[in-house]
């Protein structure tokens, strides 16, 4: 039970690692880096 608690922290918290650096990236390079974006959304 422990075990599945800490590996759906990680999950989560990745998960949020990755809305923020796609919220990041797209404000500040717009449609140039989107590709990369989705790159690294899915490199994990």
């Amino acid at each position: 039970m422990l075990k599945n608690n800490y590996i759906l922290k990680i999950v989560f918290y990745k998960g949020l690692y990755v809305i923020l650096n796609y919220h990041l990236h797209f404000s500040h390079y717009n449609n140039i880096s989107f590709s990369s974006v989705w790159l690294r959304k899915y490199s994990f």
